[in-house]
């Protein structure tokens, strides 16, 4: 069985590995961003006050995934 390995700096990692995590986080920060644009994008479609406050909170979340993304990246 293989053992799991915990890897907390960027000296642990090889740079495949390296380089491997940044496209995934950076792919991941812009699948956030776009996901957060359509919903932004599509607000003025949504017919009812309520279902707007949804959407909006849904693109709220989406930019905060966005920023976390960015952390990460950083």
């Amino acid at each position: 069985m293989t053992e799991i390995r915990t890897i907390r700096r960027r000296d642990e990692m090889d740079q495949q590995y390296f380089e491997t995590l940044v496209q995934m986080i950076r792919s991941q920060g812009y699948r956030e961003l776009a996901a957060a644009t359509v919903f932004a994008q599509a607000l003025h479609l949504v017919p009812t006050i309520k279902f707007k406050k949804q959407v909006v909170q849904h693109v709220h979340e989406e930019m905060e995934h966005f920023e976390v993304c960015c952390n990460l990246y950083a």
